[in-house]
């Protein structure tokens, strides 16, 4: 039989880190609950009736499209011990329980896979595979959002009805995936075999696969009954106090932390930090990380080329071996990188191919036309493969990177707006054209953004299709350390992508005229490193933001040497700072700071001369 828990709504609001701990029930004592009953319908009025210091829902802040999703909970479980001193604080917390009704077993939040570094749902369809989505066996197709989960587990000792309940995830917005037979959406619901949703047996799991909406690696995870009650929740990232423990959240950097769980066997303490951990994902198995192959005794070699040509600046160099490697226990120092000019700042490692590849994470972007050695380090203090075997001395590559684009391209980057003051999106007022020159009176956020190019005047009649703006904002948790935004026709036909001047297509762009891209993929961060790159690869034009210090070097190539001017970055407060420009316009002779400046943007139209 199902719980009978009600609340002043039905639904239980989200709570912010501000607000007091509440205490949720086990099985009181029976003097307890006939306190409680009594109490309750003396002041409240019965079982439907609103208790006293239960806040509005409505009230409840949500963060904003423009901020970091970092929604926090208080990271409480359902199970948590209830003092059988203090009825009242029942009523504080607005529960009111129906003593005729017997408490459920108790189902608590057990995994969550919000960055996967494996094809979970088995998007590839290989007849040679199973098949089957979110088993503990992952596909080889493609990895997408899609391939997120979040898997429950009865850790009680009695069956429970879960029809109808809900996964609330809250980030940057809301969204709700119910428990129903069918999955709703694109989403999966899979209970393990043996069990139902109606009858879900002790120790046995739901796994509710690509939920609705996309989780951020920052998120808050709450589970609610089929009246609304929450039942268990978790924050993960957030702020200091949420899993898997301070400064981390939900990125993984291989298949070693691929989820946030609770190790098998894990009581719920009421403590996020506590219950969860980093782990490999286990979907529909016990929380209990594999053991090393045990009869392994050679050490990983290198797989495939050995020199690697024309490697884009922007991207990070991989590095594949033979067999799935220790990446908890590598160190960023068992891999350098260097060239003729010096070496090249590693921010850490990632791993990907079940963590048989390294991924080099560089601070900034690789200098161009520059021939790379990547050194692997071999002995107990290097590449070390899951069974414990190290390489047996140092290994190599060598990585030669694409050429320096040459100066005055026939289009070029030309007006970037990095932290934007107006409602270039037209929201609302202005012309009702997004990416106009005349601004909207509508809320400014990140999707405000833009970058202008600039075609050459003596230039010929050109195609853009499909060429693409790279935005490197380097190494994250929150974000991809690229992104890339196709100047197609879809993004054209969705008003985002603006021709000012004689050119009437993306395919036919002519001499003078200017191009927006509105609202690019992402974010730019103030510090970047920006690549407008030819639909052939190659890039015609590109600009380092700030990098005024080494942390925030994205350029690779030393502070304060990017635009607008050393000390400067891409942060605006006012439109008179809101863009960075070429001035004179169109503007190339090779340097940043000489090349660009701050000042009200000229969306469409020519940057002045300077004067």
């Amino acid at each position: 039989m199902r719980r009978s828990i009600s609340t002043s709504s039905m639904t239980r609001p989200f709570r912010q880190k501000s607000c007091p701990q509440r205490p949720r029930l086990t099985t009181p004592p029976i003097s307890l609950l006939a306190a409680i009953m009594c109490i309750a319908t003396w002041s409240c009025g019965g079982d439907d009736a609103v208790s006293p210091g239960t806040p509005d829902a409505a009230s409840q802040p949500m963060n904003d499209a423009s901020m970091l999703p970092s929604d926090g909970g208080d990271g409480t479980g359902a199970d948590a011990d209830m003092p059988e001193s203090d009825a009242a604080t029942l009523l504080d917390a607005g529960i009111i329980i129906d003593a005729s009704v017997e408490p459920p077993g108790v189902i608590l939040i057990n995994e969550v896979v919000t960055f996967p570094l494996n094809d979970w749902s088995d998007s590839s369809n290989n007849p040679e595979e199973d098949g089957a989505p979110f088993d503990i066996t992952p596909g080889t197709g493609t990895i997408t959002s899609a391939d997120q989960f979040i898997e429950l587990i009865n850790a009680g000792d009695t069956v429970a009805d879960v029809r109808d309940w809900q996964v609330r995830i809250l980030d940057s917005g809301e969204d709700i995936t119910q428990l129903v037979d069918t999955g709703e959406g694109n989403s999966e619901i899979i209970v393990s075999q043996g069990s139902t949703l109606a009858a879900l047996q002790p120790g046995h799991f739901v796994l509710v696969g690509n939920p609705n909406g996309t989780m951020a690696t920052d998120v808050s995870v709450i589970l609610e009954d089929d009246r609304g009650n929450r039942i268990d929740d978790v924050e993960i990232g957030g702020e200091d106090n949420g899993a898997p423990a301070p400064g981390e959240n939900g990125y993984a950097l291989g298949s070693f932390e691929e989820a946030i769980a609770r190790p098998a066997g894990q009581p719920d303490t009421d403590n996020d930090q506590a219950d969860f951990i980093k782990m490999f994902a286990t979907p529909l198995a016990a929380n209990v990380n594999p053991a090393p192959p045990a009869d392994d005794i050679t050490p990983p070699e290198l797989v495939g080329d050995t020199t690697i040509t024309n490697h884009p600046i922007n991207q990070f160099v991989r590095v594949t071996f033979n067999e799935p490697l220790d990446g908890r226990s590598i160190p960023v120092s068992a891999v350098s990188m260097s060239f003729a000019g010096g070496d090249i700042v590693i921010e850490r490692l990632g791993f990907a191919d079940n963590d048989s590849t390294i991924i080099i994470e560089t601070r900034s972007v690789l200098p161009f036309g520059r021939s790379i050695n990547v050194v692997l380090g071999g002995g107990p203090d290097g590449i070390r493969d899951r069974a414990g075997n190290t390489l047996v001395s140092n290994a190599g590559i060598t990585v030669q990177t694409e050429d320096e684009p040459a100066d005055n391209p026939q289009i070029r980057l030309n007006e970037i707006c990095v932290e934007a003051q107006q409602d270039w999106g037209n929201d609302d007022g202005g012309d009702g054209t997004p990416f106009s020159a005349a601004a909207g009176s509508g809320r400014v956020s990140s999707s405000d953004e833009w970058i202008e190019l600039f075609a050459d005047p003596g230039g010929n009649t050109l195609s853009i299709e499909n060429f693409h703006i790279e935005v490197f904002n380097g190494p994250s948790t929150v974000r991809a350390p690229v992104s890339v935004t196709y100047m197609d026709q879809a993004k054209f036909d969705s008003g985002e992508l603006r021709i000012f001047g004689l050119g009437t297509s993306i395919r036919v762009i002519q001499p003078g005229d200017y191009v927006v891209l509105g609202n690019p993929r992402d974010i730019i961060l103030n510090d970047s490193y920006i690549v407008l790159r030819h639909v052939n690869g190659t890039i015609l034009d590109a600009v380092e933001i700030g990098g005024n210090d080494e942390a925030t070097d994205r350029g690779g190539d030393g502070v304060d040497d990017g635009a607008p001017e050393a000390g400067e970055d891409g942060n605006s407060s006012t439109i008179d700072d809101e863009t960075i420009a070429r001035v004179p316009n169109g503007a190339d002779t090779g340097s940043d700071t000489d090349d660009w400046a701050k000042g009200r943007a000229t969306l469409g139209a020519s940057n002045g001369d300077g004067n």
